[in-house]
């Protein structure tokens, strides 16, 4: 089951512009939401995850590739 990050308006927010926030950025994000650093990179870790494409998404997306080339072969 994979995991969803927990709902915060600040680190969406950021999220939207910047997936990967520097050493600043989390510092000043664990000040304002009293937050260890290491809580909010594993946040941006998990929301980068949720952004993945899922395992059902993929094997469909090779079974198309699949039968379009041995169509293409065959044909």
């Amino acid at each position: 089951v994979p995991r969803r990050a927990q709902p915060n308006t600040v680190l969406e927010r950021l999220y939207q512009t910047k997936s990967f926030p520097d050493e600043r950025q989390l510092a000043g994000l664990s000040k304002q939401l009293d937050w260890d650093e290491r809580k909010i990179e594993r946040w941006f870790r998990v929301r980068r995850n949720q952004d993945k494409p899922g395992l059902q998404r993929k094997f469909c997306e090779s079974m198309w590739r699949f039968t379009f080339y041995l169509v293409i072969c065959i044909y």
